[in-house]
């Protein structure tokens, strides 16, 4: 509505100049059709702006109304959404967790291990699987206690 006033205001003034310049230069000349006009297009933009605004204001609380609705609706919709993301946060980080307190705590038990097969000590064969026994027994204990995580936190559903 501000902008409509605007833009008015400036006809309005645009129009004011050019009949002034024609006053200017033509000075011997009636130029009363000029002022009615002028006269007639102003007292025409106020009574448009006067209509606009009550149409304006008469549909106002119907559209706060649906903005209101509408942000409600988003939030309920939000929510499951969000329950969602931090179940599945949640159940990452657990099974990050295990895999990296078991991973710390098999790589001891993981050389013994492997000194079982009886390979060369600090040979690129004894370092490979030692590293391998404890990057899949890790893996596997994670994703164990992150299956663990989502049946427990599945049964919590209301």
């Amino acid at each position: 509505m501000t902008e409509r006033i605007c833009i008015i205001e400036i006809n309005i003034n645009n129009d004011q100049k050019r009949v002034a310049d024609l006053r200017h230069h033509f000075p011997d000349s009636n130029l009363e059709f000029a002022n009615q006009y002028l006269y007639q297009a102003t007292k025409q933009y106020q009574e448009q702006l006067i209509l606009d605004q009550q149409i304006f204001s008469e549909q106002l609380p119907s559209l706060t109304n649906l903005t209101e609705t509408i942000e409600t609706i988003l939030t309920i919709e939000q929510t499951p959404i969000e329950q969602t993301l931090n179940q599945a946060t949640a159940i990452t980080g657990v099974g990050i967790g295990t895999a990296t307190v078991t991973s710390t705590l098999i790589s001891p038990v993981s050389k013994k291990v492997v000194e079982q097969f009886q390979l060369p000590q600090n040979s690129f064969a004894a370092e490979t699987l030692t590293v391998g026994v404890s990057l899949t027994s890790s893996f596997l204990v994670g994703i164990i206690c992150s299956v663990l995580t989502a049946v427990f936190l599945g049964t919590q559903r209301p």
